[in-house]
């Protein structure tokens, strides 16, 4: 079975968990989804960040214009997962792909934010210091930074044991 591996990667996030999955999947080629060039592939792992609970635009059309493949999704996002803010995300995601694809699995983590975002909330907590929404971002910002970690590579790394390679 051929493999090609896509993704769209904002701050390098995206682009580790595309690394991590071409360690692990046999017979596979990587590229930025940039570079895609209807190469045929029997199966698809599309990776991508998430802006506003949906995949950057790029990938959302992407994911719309591809037909009659195998699917493995995965994606980081900035929010910490702590209210199934990553199934939200899944539902989301797969609801952009055509329904005569096979989607066999799908992978969200929390991702590093860009430190300008530190500075942003930094920014706004100078001008309003109880507004607890501002307090509630920096700390996630701060939660990011560890992610992906270890255990979400090893996280993915069992979601692509579950494959038929």
């Amino acid at each position: 079975m051929r493999n090609l591996i896509v993704y769209s990667s904002l701050t390098g996030n995206t682009k580790l968990l595309a690394e991590t999955i071409n360690k692990n999947i046999s017979n596979s080629l990587i590229i930025p989804i940039k570079e895609y060039n209807n190469e045929d592939f029997d199966r698809l792992f599309i990776g991508y960040w998430v802006d506003k609970v949906f995949p950057s635009i790029e990938v959302s059309n992407f994911l719309k214009n591809i037909h009659n493949k195998e699917i493995f999704m995965f994606g980081t996002m900035g929010a910490s997962d702590k209210n199934g803010y990553g199934e939200i995300i899944k539902k989301n995601a797969e609801s952009l792909v055509p329904e005569d694809n096979k989607i066999i699995g799908h992978f969200v983590c929390q991702g590093k934010l860009n430190s300008k975002l530190k500075e942003v909330y930094e920014k706004r907590l100078e001008n309003d210091p109880n507004n607890e929404n501002i307090l509630i971002q920096l700390n996630n910002y701060e939660e990011s930074q560890s992610h992906p970690s270890k255990d979400d590579l090893k996280n993915l790394e069992k979601e692509l044991s579950n494959l038929d390679n």
